[in-house]
């Protein structure tokens, strides 16, 4: 990780390397370099949003998988199409 973040070519190569084009994989590493912190740390204030989005979706009802007659119907595509 060190060495993405002070070595700026080879962080965009190697991101490259993973399916980005250039213009992306600068960008990338733009973002990366802003957000990267070194001590693997959040602040509390995300540590809360994290737990309160946790603790909302543990009061969601479960839902049952879904049915492969369900994940083969494709009426949404006719639908589409009108």
């Amino acid at each position: 990780m060190m060495a993405i973040q002070e070595q700026r070519d080879y962080g965009i190569a190697l991101f490259e390397k993973i399916r980005f084009d250039r213009a992306s994989a600068e960008k990338f590493y733009g973002i990366f370099r802003e957000q990267y912190n070194p001590e693997l740390s959040l602040p509390d204030a995300a540590i809360e949003d994290l737990l309160a989005v946790g603790t909302f979706r543990s009061k969601e009802k479960e839902k049952a998988p879904p049915t492969m007659q369900a994940v083969r119907d494709r009426s949404f595509a006719e639908k589409a199409r009108r």
